[in-house]
């Protein structure tokens, strides 16, 4: 944690580059699936399709706004238990499993998650862009410091010694 840009080094902002990379990367899959999806739904009925897009428009904006908020904060560090990334991990595999083969159900539930997922996918990738990365953030309230503080030395980010 260097306090000033240069103090950082190169593989500091190749680190942040590839952030940036793979959020726009989350982002595009994203849009490019919800818009095909939207293309099918536009030529059967222009009604819904306008339905559609002003309801999950909301939604994106309304849950883009809450992770901007939530992945600026430090205070409270969420963290999510084996059991419960376990069963997202199978979750997620079933919904996929059962869209492939053909399940109406399955492929409405992860084309609704795409369209949802838009706006925190444009919030997460906007937060990419931050002065300091949530880990730096978190770490330098973990050490006591602040962004300008000046009790670290150089690059390592360490407390200066007395």
């Amino acid at each position: 944690m260097g306090t000033t840009w240069y103090e950082r080094g190169p593989a500091y902002w190749c680190r942040r580059a590839v952030l940036s990379l793979l959020m726009f990367g989350m982002l595009a899959v994203d849009v490019l699936f919800a818009g095909l999806l939207l293309k099918g739904i536009r030529e059967e009925s222009r009604t819904g399709f306008n339905v559609i897009v002003i309801v999950f428009g909301i939604l994106g904006v309304v849950t883009g706004v809450l992770t901007w908020r939530r992945a600026g904060r430090i205070d409270k560090p969420n963290r999510v238990s084996a059991s419960q990334a376990r069963w997202a991990g199978r979750s997620g595999a079933v919904l996929g499993t059962m869209a492939r083969a053909g399940s109406t159900l399955a492929a409405a539930v992860l084309f609704i998650g795409s369209l949802v997922m838009v706006g925190p996918f444009v919030a997460l990738f906007l937060r990419s862009f931050d002065r300091e990365p949530y880990a730096e953030r978190r770490a330098r309230a973990r050490l006591g410091l602040h962004a300008n503080d000046d009790r670290t030395s150089g690059k390592t980010g360490r407390p200066a010694p007395t």
